[in-house]
């Protein structure tokens, strides 16, 4: 009986376990929820942005990935247990489970670990490369697409790379390479992409490798252009009517390179106009025809120039007259620019390679705005470097600012060699270009220089829709944040029908740059309201942005119903639906405790009734003399 009773309780205890394991699923039934997963570092709570969210329900699988802050959203999702598992670059893969239920909105903070990696001078991961990186659209193409991979110091180091590309709708897997290095083996990781005639139409296309070590995950970008051979005038580089970006003078460092010298080779790359949305351009260097470097370059928002720098050595060229090409390709077309420049056997006299009248020589060697990023109406302080550039002393040098009215600098007087800065104070509320002249008695020079301003922008993290109700107070609270360079302030103006609904909301906010604030509005929409969004419109002084809020509004419970209901019609009203799921849930279980119980009676019984036929079986076994044998010594005692 003792062995049947902990029988009996163990058994109680896997229905318990059964039951509070189902309870979940009952309870968030089987409606439509949302998700926001969030997701920081877990030394620095630090947000992280780009991470890869993949959510699984069952077939159902989805994949985003983390906004600037930190957030993945998941709207109008099946209720049920969803598999999350996150990824970011620099950092261990981790993995949770989370209920979605309906009509709510599950948040779930998830922190990644710093993944363990090699000191970055241990493993030199090398620019991914494409060859040839320019193709016609209607040529069939073997396109060779490689990444070297260095590893200077370790053992057995297993590295896997795989290659894909971005067709504009989801990446495409083109194939891996897994290799093990050891201490200074340097190997490269490559595969063949064989490109079909029109499979694209023209434009930019991302090729990215992923390279996988020690836990570690990093990821190269680089572009491959397709281009109508068929329009084009040629299929030489030239300059696009459509190329949006515009590539400046080709600077050299030191201007005359001797032989076995590094020589450095800078250029400025500016947007013809004013940048809207993230792009990405690829910009290549070439020396006599060959393919010295390439990069590529981010422009975000309102981004106005940046630099492409590389360094060559001139003992891979030899002394003569060479031809450094800079080709830069966007989404819009190809520009290009070029410029000749020789390699000497030794430092010589400058007598000897410049004419008499270009002994004296001034250049401005660089302007900078101090005070950058400056706000449209500000004022800027604008630094330039005026160097002597030739083996003359230079006297009587005067620098001139032309905008509008004439702005000059003292006269003052440079040794060769010798550089000075000159500091220009610019109101640029009506200033867009701004004109340099640089002279004296033996030099006459201008130089332009595009002074940028920037203004705030206000962004809204908005819920996929807001719940209120009418005839009552509703508080909306709005994740505000100024992601431009500069402190503004934002005006908030409501339509005057919604203008009605509003008793308090601030009616301007002033941020710094990346500064962030949460904001209440509190509104009370009319009985008779109908509406499904709320529009209000956010003002700078430079730019106007209209916001829309998706709203559902329900009536109010009427309080005469509530003062006229008894404590017991109150307590079904108060019950919603999640508990009498609960209730269900659990006469379903009573009902099959009782079933279990009934059969492990009936168990039982068929178990007596077997011992019972057992022992009868035993009894008929007995011999008939051995009874006889019994009957007589009994009564022999007698």
């Amino acid at each position: 009986m003792k062995n049947n009773r902990n029988n009996l309780v163990k058994f109680l205890i896997l229905v318990s376990f059964i039951y509070l394991s189902l309870l979940p699923c009952f309870a968030c039934g089987t409606g439509i929820g949302n998700l926001k997963v969030y997701v920081i570092d877990d030394s620095t709570d630090e947000i992280i942005e780009g991470a890869y969210v993949n959510i699984i329900l069952g077939e159902t699988e989805i994949e985003k990935t983390t906004n600037e802050y930190g957030y993945s959203y998941f709207i109008s999702l099946n209720s049920g247990n969803y598999d999350i598992s996150v990824k970011a670059n620099n950092y261990i893969s981790d993995h949770v489970e989370a209920w979605v239920c309906e009509n709510e909105t599950e948040t779930i903070e998830i922190k990644l670990k710093s993944s363990p990696e090699p000191d970055e001078e241990d493993i030199i991961i090398r620019d991914l490369k494409i060859s040839p990186s320019t193709i016609c659209m209607d040529e069939d193409k073997r396109i060779d697409i490689s990444l070297q991979i260095e590893l200077e110091e370790g053992n057995d180091v297993e590295f896997t790379v795989k290659f894909y590309l971005y067709d504009g709708d989801d990446w495409d897997y083109l194939g891996k390479e897994k290799r093990t290095l050891n201490e200074d083996d340097e190997r490269t990781f490559d595969v063949i992409y064989n490109y079909n005639a029109n499979s694209f139409d023209r434009g930019l296309y991302e090729i990215k490798a992923e390279i996988e070590y020690n836990d570690v995950e990093k990821t190269d970008y680089a572009h491959l252009q397709i281009r109508d051979c068929d329009e084009e005038e040629s299929n030489d580089y030239e300059e696009s009517e459509y190329s949006d970006f515009k590539i400046s003078s080709i600077y050299l460092d030191p201007i005359y390179p001797i032989l076995g010298e590094m020589n450095i080779v800078r250029v400025l790359i500016r947007p013809e106009k004013n940048i809207e949305k993230y792009q990405t351009i690829r910009v290549e260097a070439w020396i006599d025809g060959k393919p010295e470097r390439y990069e590529n370059i981010d422009f975000g928002y309102m981004e106005f120039s940046k630099t492409f720098e590389f360094a060559f050595d001139t003992s891979h060229y030899g002394i003569g007259y060479h031809t450094i090409t800079i080709v830069l390709i966007s989404q819009n077309g190809i520009s290009e620019n070029k410029k000749t420049f020789q390699i000497l056997q030794e430092r010589p006299d400058y007598s000897t390679i410049i004419e008499a009248n270009q002994k004296h020589c001034l250049r401005i060697n660089s302007i900078n705005v101090l005070n950058a990023p400056v706000k449209k109406g500000d004022r800027s302080e604008i630094s330039i470097i005026v160097e002597n550039c030739g083996t003359y002393m230079e006297r009587n040098i005067i620098l001139e600012l032309n905008n509008g009215g004439k702005t000059l600098s003292d006269s003052f007087e440079l040794r060769n060699g010798e550089k000075r800065e000159i500091i220009f104070r610019v109101d640029n509320s009506e200033t867009e270009d701004l004109i340099f002249k640089l002279w004296n008695g033996y030099n006459n020079l201008e130089e332009t220089y595009e002074l940028v301003t920037y203004s705030g922008i206000l962004y809204i993290e908005l819920e996929p829709i807001y719940i209120i109700c009418n005839n009552e107070d509703n508080i909306i609270r709005l994740y505000v944040k100024n992601t431009g360079r500069v402190k503004d302030k934002f005006e908030i103006v409501f339509p005057e029908d919604i203008a009605r609904w509003l008793k308090d909301y601030p009616e301007t906010i002033e941020l710094e740059g990346g500064e962030s604030r949460t904001i209440e509005l509190i509104l009370r929409p009319a009985l008779d309201s109908d509406k499904d969004k709320i529009e209000f419109i956010v003002k700078t002084e430079e730019s106007e942005t209209i916001i829309e809020l998706k709203i559902e509004v329900k009536e109010t419970p009427s309080t005469i119903i509530e003062v006229t209901q008894s404590p017991a019609d109150q307590w079904f009203v108060f019950s919603n639906i999640t508990i009498q799921k609960v209730a269900i849930t659990t006469f379903v279980l009573l009902l099959l405790l009782i079933v279990v119980l009934l059969m492990w009676v009936l168990y039982k019984l068929l178990k007596e009734h077997r011992l019972h036929l057992k022992k009868e079986e035993k009894v008929r076994e007995i011999p008939a003399d051995s009874k006889e044998e019994i009957v007589s010594v009994n009564s022999h005692r007698q």
